[in-house]
């Protein structure tokens, strides 16, 4: 193609209309997914060729109409960006009228220019192409860099001298329920008392450690800890004071030593979409996750739309983006809440796990598993005061409890061997003092093997029990010890005493 046929060629409209998009999605390559960009994309391209038909229309001039419409696109696309910018730096000029008419002011400055009849818009178009390219380009390159990254990453392979087990395999149930803390913790935190509950566990047959804390205080640090049996630092040198690199985190659970034990042993995996690709095990042999049609929005999508000039009807209170991702979220937790009882049925043995986003906010379900309105949890900022907090992690809490009593009892009915089943928090709630950060409810159903579990456990010596008592496993007890790390240095732990006195 020559220059002149290349001048003609308009392709820039439409990516500038996808960069914004995958910008994002190159920022947050470890919390969204790359097909999560798919339908955005795809509309953010749509939307631009419509404005660009009706430009055409108007100006009666593709290179005209194509100026026009890159720079309008761009515009929506940067308005949310720049609202954040003003909120942070220049408050005072955080005003939607103000920025919303500056938008306009400069969308008809450039409807004016390029249709002035001296300005020659064919001289501006393979430039532009070519710049637009290279911008799509960048982004592009790093979800893929990313993703080979992911993909090509090393198993953590923890040292046991079992290479074999030929006695019988019982399905394994890993179920997390994010920041579910400890009964004593609820009592004094909430003055909520959590008997009933943990009573009916027990009279199930699962084990309840009363001390239990976890090992670090986020759910990423505690996964890769659990999933490979050992403390961080042993397990990535990259994993110290002073970095912030959180992608060893997430290779570490995605190639988990626990996976490849398992695996090792015939065992079939079972994970489920969480909305966190860093927590996914999306490699697994059976990957559920709920109909993506469903739900409305998802997070991901939700992040796009306020990044652009659609927070404006966000601003005025004529859509609420907020509702509509919180919808996802509760359609995704009540999706694995209606599935695991099923898995039993499947022909062993199986390692499932499951991630379930409960009691974590949003406060998306009442104590009877209606919906609540989790927008009167937050207060004008977005955020949680803490006595809001408190009735919303109680009201969930008391969801999930009824829930996961159901759900165990049908996984023991439907068994045909007796399953073991691990019911864990992987950190406490929010707003408490550092110690009940770390609490955790911690239950384990272990046939023929009650009372193995010391009052005191910690995640990263489940796998090590478990693999021990019934997988031919030797692995040696570790101490078990919990670390406090602040944001962003969350490499900075601090040894955090456990103050709760066994029974």
């Amino acid at each position: 193609m020559n220059k002149n046929k290349a001048s003609r060629f308009i392709w820039y409209p439409f990516l500038f209309a996808a960069y914004p998009v995958l910008g994002l999605l190159a920022h947050n390559v470890g919390n969204a997914r790359p097909d999560a960009g798919i339908r955005p994309v795809a509309i953010a391209v749509l939307g631009a060729a419509v404005l660009f038909g009706l430009l055409r229309l108007l100006t009666r001039d593709w290179q005209r109409a194509a100026f026009v419409g890159a720079v309008w696109v761009s515009l929506f696309a940067a308005y949310g960006h720049v609202y954040v910018w003003l909120q942070e730096k220049a408050p005072e000029y955080a005003r939607t009228n103000l920025l919303a008419g500056v938008s306009l002011l400069l969308a008809a400055a450039a409807l004016f220019a390029a249709t002035r009849p001296r300005v020659r818009m064919e001289a501006w178009t393979l430039p532009l192409n070519m710049a637009a390219l290279a911008l799509v380009a960048f982004p592009i390159g790093q979800i893929l860099w990313y993703q080979v990254e992911v993909q090509n990453a090393p198993s953590v392979a923890a040292e046991s001298p079992v290479h074999s087990f030929e006695g019988t395999k019982p399905d394994i149930y890993y179920i997390v329920l994010d920041s579910y803390t400890r009964a004593d913790t609820l009592k004094i935190a909430y003055d909520f008392d959590n008997s009933k509950f943990l009573g009916g566990l027990e009279a199930m047959g699962f084990d309840v450690p009363e001390c239990s804390m976890s090992n670090y205080l986020r759910t990423e640090l505690t996964m890769a800890s659990t999933f490979n049996m050992d403390y961080l630092p042993a397990l990535d040198e990259r994993i110290k004071p002073g970095s912030q690199a959180r992608t060893p985190l997430w290779n570490l659970i995605r190639n988990s030593a626990v996976m490849d034990y398992v695996e090792g042993l015939g065992y079939q995996s079972v994970a489920f979409a969480t909305g966190f690709p860093w927590s996914e095990w999306d490699h697994a042999d059976l990957y559920l996750e709920a109909d993506p049609l469903r739900g409305g929005l998802t997070e991901f999508e939700g992040l796009v739309l306020g990044t652009t000039a659609y927070r404006i009807a966000e601003d005025e209170g004529l859509v609420d983006t907020k509702l509509t991702t919180f919808n996802r979220y509760r359609e995704r937790s009540q999706f694995v809440l209606d599935t695991l009882p099923t898995l039993a049925k499947l022909n062993g043995p199986q390692f499932v796990f499951a991630h379930i986003l409960l009691p974590h906010p949003p406060f998306v379900f009442a104590e009877d598993g209606s919906r609540s309105d989790p927008l009167s949890f937050l207060n004008d900022k977005d955020q949680y005061p803490a006595n809001k907090y408190a009735a919303g992690y109680v009201m969930q809490l008391q969801f999930i409890n009824r829930e996961i009593a159901r759900i165990v009892q049908e996984i023991i009915a439907s068994s045909d061997t007796p399953p073991v089943i691990i019911i864990q928090g992987d950190h406490g709630p929010w707003l408490q003092p550092k110690d009940r950060r770390l609490s955790i409810l911690n239950a384990y159903y272990l046939p023929g093997h009650q009372d193995a579990v010391s009052r005191t456990i910690t995640p990263v010596n489940t796998f090590r029990l478990v693999f021990n008592l019934y997988l031919g496993g030797d692995f040696d007890l570790l101490p078990d010890e919990s670390f406090f790390s602040p944001v962003p240095n969350h490499f900075a732990f601090e040894l955090i005493p456990n103050r709760c006195d066994p029974k």
